[in-house]
């Protein structure tokens, strides 16, 4: 095996997962902005104001899972492997630059609407790493929450390819 062996058709795949699954938070976050909260229950309420006023929104909890984060994108197997070893040349570089910074703000533009909405309708005491696939479900949109899990399926597979990938190469060469 080689260190710097390049896996293209892994890298296609990844790609495409990335796709699959922008696509499906893209299309929840529309569903929910423009179709369901529009329909049922505004996505801010007062409730929701005076929750976002408190002090405690910028906890400890939250600086640390803020720096875990973006240290997750530099320090990560998945993203050594992609960023360094499945690169070409400068140009993916290049595009890189602006591509995953764009892909990140796309990613990002629908959250705070989902989430607003899901602690509206559905309660404090749900789960709000699950809102994405609840709130659809929750007003009965059937579709558009397995369209969610189909796009949640995608990242989780992708991620587990790209670990295995990155750890077999790293485990088997050091």
């Amino acid at each position: 095996l080689n260190v710097s062996e390049r896996h293209e058709g892994v890298v296609t795949a990844i790609a495409l997962e990335a796709i699959v699954k922008l696509l499906a938070l893209v299309a929840v976050g529309v569903a929910v902005t423009f179709w369901i909260a529009t329909s049922h229950t505004p996505i801010i309420t007062d409730d929701l104001l005076v929750q976002f006023e408190t002090d405690s929104l910028y906890s400890s909890r939250w600086v640390t899972l803020i720096f875990l984060s973006a240290f997750a994108i530099i320090c990560l197997p998945r993203m050594f492997q992609v960023m360094v070893v499945e690169n070409h040349n400068e140009r993916q570089l290049q595009l890189a630059s602006w591509a995953f910074p764009a892909y990140l703000f796309i990613m990002c533009l629908f959250v705070m609407p989902i989430a607003l909405f899901g602690l509206s309708t559905l309660g404090a005491d749900s789960n709000p790493d699950l809102f994405v696939i609840t709130v659809p479900l929750s007003q009965g949109h059937d579709a558009i929450a397995i369209l969610a899990f189909l796009g949640g399926f995608s990242s989780a597979t992708s991620m587990v390819i790209m670990a295995a990938l990155a750890l077999a190469t790293m485990v088997s060469n050091h």
